[in-house]
């Protein structure tokens, strides 16, 4: 074999060579990227569902005392005119890494929240009577709501539920209750409140 014909094997093995490592490197680099981000995207689930479930407990608190007062006839608890408000979400989510179907839910329970306390606030100046039981419901409702929007993200990232047995108050069955009530309260017939016609 000539010099020259061997010269260009050891050429050609070395680019293939060279090509090569370049491609398992861009494929390692890749392969600690899409994990760096499976990890961001892990950690900004659990942070974003950590703060939903605090929004449901401080809701659940509101009913509970708006419940107790109900039920002592003012003895206990205390009356409530609006739905708490939602704390800024923590400040290292990576809403890019969460995804935008999750951001998205997220930002629209803020939105209902601050739309719900804008129309309490409009009706304690109409009906101060009616503000109490629809603050009451809302409550439970909202704080049902970020509570099963947590269990989602953490499902659908691999994180471990609540461990409710493990609380030293399972306001997440306070929230049941309440929905249970409004639900019955939905299901009863409601009073005419129309004028009777006069007969002929």
């Amino acid at each position: 074999m000539e010099w020259t014909s061997i010269g260009g094997l050891v050429l050609t093995s070395s680019v293939l060579a060279s090509v090569l490592t370049a491609l398992l490197n861009n494929a390692f680099a890749h392969g600690r990227e899409r994990k760096k981000r499976s990890e961001d995207a892990s950690f900004s689930a659990l942070q974003l569902a950590t703060d939903l479930e605090a929004y449901a407990r401080r809701c659940a608190e509101d009913a509970n005392e708006a419940s107790l007062f109900e039920d002592t006839k003012g003895s206990a608890g205390s009356q409530i005119t609006t739905v708490p408000e939602i704390a800024p979400f923590d400040a290292g989510i990576d809403w890019r890494a969460l995804g935008i179907v999750f951001s998205d839910r997220a930002f629209s329970l803020r939105s209902e929240v601050g739309v719900a306390r804008t129309a309490l606030s409009g009706l304690w100046d109409i009906s101060p009577i009616d503000t109490i039981d629809v603050a009451s419901h809302k409550a439970v409702q909202l704080g049902a709501k970020a509570w099963d929007l947590a269990s989602e993200i953490r499902t659908a990232r691999g994180l471990s539920q609540v461990n409710r047995a493990g609380l030293a108050w399972d306001y997440r069955a306070t929230l049941d209750k309440g929905l249970a009530t409004i639900r019955e309260m939905e299901r009863k017939p409601r009073p005419y409140m129309g004028v009777a016609e006069d007969g002929p």
